[in-house]
C-alpha cells in the first residue's frame, strides 16, 4: 500500500514540475511574440496618429496658401485682410494670429492686439529669424518653434509660407510671407495623443531644423524611451520623427510574477493557458482596431478612409464621395459643453450609418471634428447622389435630446464627386467634394442672413422642451 502511495504521490509532483517547466517556456514565448505583435500594431497606430497630425497640421497651412493667392491676385494690396483674417478664426479657433510680412516687415496682422513678436522686422525675431532666414533662401514652407507664447500663456507654433509672385519675364522674386501662430499642443488636441498616456505610452514628438544635428522636440511625456517603436513623416519639407514606448518597457514585470503564480496554484490547469491565448488574441484584437475605428462614433477613421479610397483607384473600381459637415457644430460645445458635443456626434454618426448603407455600398466615416465621409461603392448618376444627399438631411436633420430639458436640431452641408466623371484619382474626387460641401455652407449661411425659407438654413436649432 504504501509503495503504491508512493507511486500515486510521485506523479503529481512530476506532472507539477513539467507543467512550470513547460508554462515557464510557454509564457517567455508567448511574451515574445505578443511584444514584436503589439510592436507591429503600434507602428500601424502610429501612421495613423501621423496622419492626423499632419492633416490637422495642413489645415493651417491651408489658411496660408489663401493668403498667398489673395496677395498676388491683389498685386500685394489686400485691403479686406481683417475680414478674411477674422472668418478663418473663426472657421479655425485652434489659430492664434496670422500675419502678413512684405519683405521683412510685418504689414497685416490679426488680432491687432495680439501681442505676437518681439520686432516688427521678422528677421530680428529671436525665434523666427532663423527660420525666416532659411524659408525664404530654401522657398520651402518652415514650421518654427514650439517657444513661449509672447502673451506668457503657454507655447506657439508659426507656420510660415514664403511668398514669390511671378515676374513679367518668367522669373520669381520675393515678396514676403503668409503666416498662421497656433497655440501648441493645443494645434493637436483632436489628435488625442493623451489616450496613449493613459494606454500606458510614453511618446515624444520631434522634428530636423537645418545645420542642426539635434531634432527639436515639439512634445514629449518622458525624457528616456526603452526600445521605442518610431515613425517618420513629413510636414512643410521637414522631416518629423513620431516616437513611442510602453511605460516600463515591453516586457511587464509584474505580469510575469503574476502568471508565475498562477501558474504555481493550478499547475495541473490546461485552461490557464486557453485563458492566457485568448485574453493575449484579444489584446492583439483591440489594438488593430484601434489603428482603424474612431473611439466616439465607433465609425472607421481617417487613415482607413483614405485605405479604401486607393485600394478603389488601384482596382479601377467606378465609385463616389461624399463629404458630411455639421453646420454651426461650436457653437454646441460652447453652449452645452463638450459632452452635449460628444452626445450629437454620436447620435448624427448612428442615423448616418443607418441611412447611408444602400443596400451595403455605403460606408461612413468620421475623419475629422465634426466631419464625415461616405464611400459609395458603386456606380450612380448625379440625380442619385443629390438624392441620396436630401435624404440623409430628412433623417440627419431630426431632434436630438442632449438634456433632460434641452433638444437640438442639427444642420449639415455636404458635397459629392464621383469617378469616372469628376476625376480618376481619390485626390480630385476628395477635393472636388470638400469644395462642394464648403460652397453648400456658405449658400446656407447667405440663406440664413437673408431669412430665406422657415429655418433659413440654420447650422442648429434648439430650445427647452417640458
Amino acid at each position: 500500500m504504501l509503495r503504491k502511495l508512493r507511486k500515486v504521490g510521485w506523479l503529481p509532483v512530476l506532472v507539477f514540475f513539467a507543467t512550470i517547466l513547460v508554462a515557464l517556456s510557454l509564457s517567455f514565448a508567448i511574451h515574445t511574440k505578443n511584444a514584436r505583435s503589439d510592436q507591429v500594431r503600434l507602428e500601424y497606430l502610429l501612421t495613423s496618429i501621423a496622419d492626423r497630425i499632419v492633416f490637422e497640421l495642413q489645415s493651417f497651412d491651408y489658411v496660408n496658401r489663401i493668403v498667398e493667392f489673395l496677395i498676388i491676385d491683389s498685386h500685394g494690396m489686400f485691403d479686406d485682410f481683417t475680414g478674411f483674417a477674422k472668418s478663418m478664426v473663426d472657421d479655425h479657433p485652434k489659430i492664434k494670429r496670422i500675419a502678413v510680412v512684405e519683405a521683412g516687415a510685418i504689414s497685416h496682422v490679426y488680432p491687432r492686439e495680439a501681442k505676437g513678436f518681439t520686432a516688427s522686422e521678422i528677421f530680428e525675431d529671436p525665434y523666427l529669424s532663423a527660420h525666416a532666414v532659411y524659408s525664404r533662401d530654401t522657398g520651402h514652407d518652415v514650421v518654427a518653434g514650439p517657444y513661449p507664447a509672447p502673451d506668457g500663456k503657454g507655447r506657439e507654433i508659426t507656420l510660415l509660407h514664403p511668398i514669390f509672385p511671378e515676374l513679367p519675364n518668367g522669373g520669381h522674386r520675393f515678396w514676403g510671407f503668409a503666416m498662421v501662430t497656433v497655440g501648441f499642443p493645443a494645434a493637436l488636441a483632436d489628435v488625442d495623443l493623451d489616450k496613449l498616456v493613459s494606454n500606458g505610452y510614453e511618446y515624444r514628438i520631434s522634428h530636423a531644423i537645418p545645420d542642426s544635428s539635434d531634432p527639436v522636440v515639439l512634445e514629449s511625456t518622458s525624457s528616456i524611451l526603452e526600445d521605442p517603436v518610431s515613425v517618420n513623416f513629413t510636414v512643410s519639407n521637414r522631416d518629423w520623427n513620431f516616437t513611442v514606448a510602453p511605460r516600463g518597457g515591453w516586457f511587464n514585470r509584474a505580469i510575469a510574477l503574476g502568471e508565475f503564480l498562477i501558474w504555481f496554484l493550478v499547475a495541473v490547469s490546461a485552461s490557464i493557458f486557453t485563458w492566457l491565448y485568448q485574453w493575449l488574441n484579444r489584446r492583439n484584437r483591440m489594438l488593430a482596431e484601434m489603428t482603424i475605428r474612431d473611439d466616439l462614433t465607433h465609425l472607421f477613421n481617417l487613415r482607413h478612409f483614405l485605405s479604401v479610397l486607393r485600394r478603389l483607384d488601384s482596382e479601377r473600381r467606378n465609385y463616389g464621395v461624399i463629404y458630411i459637415d455639421l453646420n454651426d457644430f461650436k457653437q454646441i460645445n460652447d453652449t452645452y459643453g463638450h459632452e452635449a458635443g460628444n452626445t450629437v456626434l454620436r447620435e448624427v454618426a448612428a442615423r448616418l450609418k443607418a441611412c447611408l448603407r444602400l443596400g451595403g455600398a455605403g460606408t461612413v466615416f468620421r475623419i475629422g471634428g465634426d466631419e464625415f465621409a461616405v464611400v459609395v461603392d458603386s456606380e450612380y448618376s448625379q440625380r442619385a447622389y443629390e438624392g441620396i444627399i436630401t435624404k440623409t438631411r430628412v433623417e440627419v436633420e431630426q431632434p436630438i435630446r442632449i438634456q433632460p430639458t434641452v433638444t437640438l436640431v442639427p444642420r449639415i452641408s455636404a458635397g459629392f464627386a464621383f469617378r469616372p466623371e469628376h476625376g480618376e484619382r481619390y485626390q480630385e474626387l476628395i477635393r472636388l467634394a470638400d469644395e462642394r460641401m464648403y460652397e453648400n455652407k456658405q449658400e446656407i449661411k447667405r440663406r440664413r442672413a437673408g431669412g430665406d425659407g422657415p429655418s433659413a438654413g440654420h447650422g442648429l436649432e434648439g430650445g427647452a422642451t417640458a
